[in-house]
């Protein structure tokens, strides 16, 4: 069974780098056939953006998981929660912040939407205040 390396991971996704595991691939890089969770970030965590320096290490109310909280979970429930994006915070991603579902929306609440929902938000009327304009 072929090994993969630290610059092997480097281009994978994650998706890859949990079959590689499933199958074996990453056993001499670990050191261990069964390798925790948190060691399988630690390898590929070099690849990542770092948390910045106010990010918790617990879970917040956005659903974001711990590295605690994946020690507990199976492969299967992990890759599942990386798509759901409630690992983003583990792995250096940007973590969305929701915005207001109702009323005027903020520069800042639009700093973090996309471009279509600001041209959604915009026919709906909700940037109104910030455009200067009244009704």
């Amino acid at each position: 069974m072929s090994q993969l390396t630290r610059e092997d991971l480097k281009t994978m996704s994650p998706d890859a780098i949990v079959k590689a595991k499933r199958e074996g691939h990453l056993n001499a890089l670990l050191g261990h056939p069964e390798a925790t969770v948190n060691q399988v970030l630690d390898a590929i965590e070099h690849r990542q953006v770092p948390e910045p320096a106010s990010a918790s290490a617990e879970p917040a109310n956005d659903g974001q998981l711990s590295r605690a909280d994946l020690a507990d979970m199976s492969p299967a429930e992990i890759n599942q929660a990386r798509s759901e994006g409630r690992l983003n915070q583990v792995l250096g991603r940007p973590v969305p912040v929701p915005v207001p579902a109702e009323g005027q929306l903020s520069r800042a609440d639009v700093d973090r939407m996309s471009p279509a929902d600001i041209v959604k938000a915009k026919r709906e009327g909700r940037l109104d205040a910030l455009l200067g304009r009244t009704a």
